[in-house]
């Protein structure tokens, strides 16, 4: 029996026998010797067994006869395979198609109306946010984020720094489905994964000759600002990640030393975090500074702004010294993601008409204009 989806890389094939399960061949499943190394079948067993198997049935009949493996083993295996083939699917509509065979081997056998039940169970025990998540899916994670001590968290985040799609990530750790999208769904609650953008479009960039987007954002020194208020004046505006950024906090640190110059300048300096003022107010509001330091919690500015979200840009060498300096300021902080792991931080430097001079995108996270730029951008206008 032959079940296509409308995703085909759902489409899913069972070999019946009298309403038993008798083998399966699903885009979820590895291959059968990778299963019975994942039972503890050792790689010199399977290289014996292997001595005149043409076939799964043969290896796993010389395998039996060898005594490593035993029939009620090899169901508990099969009704895995059987499982992790159909938590994905049991809730979709799909299109049947029933195929009378001849005489098929067969070794094993698992009850298909009760393995039916039982995966529409843990499928039907997901919530809204893991029912979303797609086989397709590419998860990112912060890469030096420990995960979770489950199997489940292991295998997300080694699949999801080796650039590997949730089915394929499930099919190698031999998890099911429900599992699967549980833990993914997990992450990115607690804000230190989320599901990768599925095309490669880039959001719009500002450049030089456009108008800075106006806003009207909280600060952590009282009054909430806007960005005409400076109108009249050049700004230096900073586009910044969480409250405990590695990145940030070293860069705003540099930020603090030319403020005097900067003020002589006659420019203003203003600050925009993708966090809450209370977090804000823990972390960067420890260093007083007098400058307007903004909190933007829904990053509904930085996306008026064009900020890019990349795990590439998180991963980059470059960052390293960068990333050493802030965690000797943030401590543990620095290991607390507050959801918007990925975003790449920005720089503009504004003129008296609120026009953008120079629009800077991060290359890398730790790639903040130069303090040298910045200061001969404040004489040059002085």
């Amino acid at each position: 029996m032959s079940l296509h989806f409308d995703e085909p890389v759902l489409n899913t094939t069972f070999l019946l026998a009298d309403g038993d399960i008798c083998g399966v061949q699903s885009p979820f499943l590895p291959q059968w010797s990778a299963s019975l190394t994942h039972m503890g079948i050792t790689e010199t067993m399977l290289e014996t067994a292997r001595m005149g198997a043409e076939t799964p049935h043969e290896l796993i009949r010389n395998l039996l006869q060898a005594g490593h493996l035993t029939e009620s083993r090899l169901t508990d295996l099969l009704r895995l395979r059987v499982e992790m083939a159909l938590v994905p699917i049991v809730l979709q509509p799909a299109q049947i198609h029933v195929k009378p065979q001849v005489s098929v081997p067969w070794i094993a056998h698992v009850d298909g109306r009760v393995a039916l039940q039982m995966a529409e169970l843990s499928a039907r025990q997901l919530e809204d946010d893991a029912l979303s998540i797609k086989p397709t899916d590419l998860l990112e994670v912060a890469p030096y984020l420990a995960p979770e001590s489950t199997v489940a968290a292991q295998a997300l985040h080694q699949g999801a720094l080796a650039g590997l799609p949730l089915l394929e990530s499930a099919r190698r750790a031999h998890l099911r489905w429900d599992d699967v999208a549980r833990g993914a769904a997990s992450l990115i609650q607690r804000g230190v994964a989320r599901i990768a953008p599925s095309h490669n479009t880039p959001v719009r960039h500002l450049k030089a000759g456009d108008p800075a987007p106006d806003f009207l954002l909280p600060s952590i020194q009282g009054p909430a600002v806007t960005l005409k208020q400076f109108r009249g004046r050049r700004v230096w505006l900073m586009m910044h990640r969480m409250s405990n950024c590695t990145h940030c906090n070293p860069h705003h640190r540099t930020v603090m030393r030319l403020q005097p110059q900067m003020e002589e300048a006659g420019v203003a300096i203003v600050e925009v975090w993708a966090t809450t003022v209370d977090k804000l107010q823990r972390t960067v509001g420890r260093t007083q500074p007098t400058f307007s330091v903004l909190c933007d919690e829904t990053a509904a500015t930085h996306r008026a702004y064009g900020l890019d979200r990349s795990l590439k840009r998180l991963v980059d060498l470059r960052n390293y010294d960068m990333i050493k300096e802030g965690f000797a300021m943030m401590g543990a902080r620095g290991w607390i993601s507050e959801g918007v792991m990925f975003l790449v931080p920005a720089e503009f430097l504004i003129n008296e008409q609120g026009q953008i001079e120079q629009a800077h995108y991060n290359e890398y996270m730790a790639d903040f204009l130069s303090p040298e730029s910045v200061l001969q951008w404040a004489l040059d206008g002085h």
